[in-house]
């Protein structure tokens, strides 16, 4: 079943006059401006932790952050979620848009995030590189490559999404596959938090996980993104 056109945060005032055509370009240039400058400030913040945490570098087994120093990165981690929330929010005319928006920029931020960190630090050394992607609901790590294919497809379906402005056509079963896709990737993730947790070094990344949850999440977003 196709979304129907629900009215969003500015949608009535769509109605009461026209958006000028320019718009959907201005404000996802606007949007590009808040991911990479968002990318800049997470890689600062890299920057400070490490010289504080690591000082002779980033690697496995992570380092004894101390109770305080935690929950204030768990903390981080969550504003930076609701900041791109309500991002999204503000941004969106209608109520479809706001995933779209979300993910578009949390995309944006994941993958100047390394850039920024590869100019400053010289790190990560290549897309094989392991790194300590989140902290909830437990550590995430990975080959740097794992996260970036999947913040390319954040970007790349929301653009035509939003650039389009005509709205999506996903149906039950795309928004299933991206779900159980995201939920496959997330498994992926958190295949070696057990390790991390007791002082270990990740072991190896699970492919038999990943792969599948990259295909669905990529074929439902496409499939109802291309949908007319």
């Amino acid at each position: 079943m196709a979304e129907t056109s629900s009215g969003g945060p500015t949608e009535k005032a769509d109605r009461a006059g026209k958006v000028p055509q320019a718009y959907p370009r201005l404000r996802y240039a606007g949007l590009w401006v808040f991911g990479v400058t968002l990318g800049f400030f997470e890689a600062a913040i890299v920057v400070y932790l490490r010289r504080i945490v690591c000082p002779e570098g980033f690697s496995f087994p992570l380092s004894d952050m101390g109770s305080q120093l935690l929950a204030v990165e768990l903390g981080r981690e969550l504003a930076s979620l609701l900041m791109l929330g309500g991002v999204a929010l503000a941004a969106a005319r209608r109520w479809r848009e706001v995933l779209p928006i979300f993910f578009l920029t949390f995309g944006i931020w994941d993958i100047l995030y390394y850039v920024f960190l590869q100019v400053v630090l010289g790190w990560p050394g290549g897309p094989g590189t392991w790194d300590l992607l989140f902290l909830i609901p437990a550590p995430w790590s990975s080959p740097v490559w794992a996260p970036v294919l999947i913040a390319l497809l954040f970007v790349a379906v929301p653009t035509w999404v939003l650039l389009r402005d005509r709205g999506s056509s996903y149906r039950p079963q795309d928004r299933w596959m991206m779900a159980g896709g995201g939920l496959l990737c997330l498994a992926s993730f958190l295949y070696n938090a057990g390790l991390l947790m007791e002082g270990g070094v990740p072991r190896h990344f699970p492919l038999w996980l990943y792969l599948p949850g990259l295909g669905l999440m990529a074929w439902g977003a496409v499939r109802g993104a291309l949908r007319r």
